[in-house]
């Protein structure tokens, strides 16, 4: 079975209980990685983290100091890493990584696992991390399968001249007119949402969203309805892991590219 591992960077980032409590099935396997100053847990967290059961490892890090815990988060990533290598995982079925935390300090080391064939992402949530795992089940389950060559066709054996009987001429018959069938037209690929999002912004300076609450909601308008919440959750990440929106006390800061993106 494919795992999806989520190696939760806790003095970096702290998840909602709404979040982890979205965290289900027997295929996801979640590390949480807490310093020594960190002994309590809120109970609502509790609650969210309880069904997991086994699917769940507290880490914690005996020493407090800078990095001490993220050296603990990549010396776990690669010890799982070498357990998929020594099982001989095949390459279509290799589990995936996902750490959650704003530290760019992790990006050369998911990169290169990422070199190995494993799917390695660092986000900045637990929904981001939710949303790119069910993108790779999708893309995996709507590959085509090969299609079987055919196979060839026996040819038949010549008989002899002399008992060949000569075959009567054949009749021309008239010729069928077909009629002209113009193919469907091709529906139009949907716009890539984060460009439209950038567009926007861009083109309204002046009624940009200046919270959080108001940018989830102008986003959730803006994209229309039936969008799923993760989408969302995940496009306020981008904005926020890229630079483009950038949280200032209880106010947003917009730094829009000059260019598409």
């Amino acid at each position: 079975m494919k795992l999806t591992y989520i190696l939760i960077d806790f003095e970096n980032v702290q998840p909602a209980s709404e979040d982890m409590s979205l965290i289900r099935g027997a295929d996801y396997r979640v590390r949480l990685f807490h310093g020594p100053h960190q002994n309590r847990f809120d109970a609502e967290m509790v609650k969210a983290l309880q069904p997991l059961g086994v699917q769940l490892e507290y880490v914690r890090c005996e020493r407090k100091g800078k990095n001490a815990l993220d050296f603990h988060i990549a010396f776990y990533l690669g010890r799982l890493v070498q357990e998929c290598e020594t099982a001989a995982t095949p390459l279509g079925n290799k589990d995936a990584f996902f750490v959650v935390s704003k530290d760019g300090g992790f990006d050369t080391l998911l990169n290169h696992i990422r070199t190995l064939g494993y799917r390695a992402e660092r986000v900045a949530s637990v929904p981001e991390a939710l949303a790119f795992g069910e993108r790779t089940t999708t893309v995996a389950a709507t590959k085509p399968a090969a299609k079987a060559a055919p196979s060839p066709k026996k040819v038949a054996a010549s008989k002899p001249a002399a008992i060949a009987k000569k075959a009567p001429a054949a009749t021309a018959q008239p010729t069928k007119k077909v009629a002209n069938v113009t193919p469907p037209l091709k529906k139009a690929a949907k716009p890539d949402p984060w460009l439209r999002i950038i567009e926007n912004l861009r083109a309204h300076p002046n009624n940009r969203p200046t919270t959080s609450t108001a940018l989830e909601r102008h986003l959730a308008t803006f994209l229309g309805k039936g969008t799923p919440q993760a989408v969302v959750t995940t496009l306020i990440a981008r904005l926020q892991r890229e630079g483009v929106a950038v949280v200032n006390g209880k106010k947003i800061e917009y730094k829009i590219p000059d260019g598409k993106k």
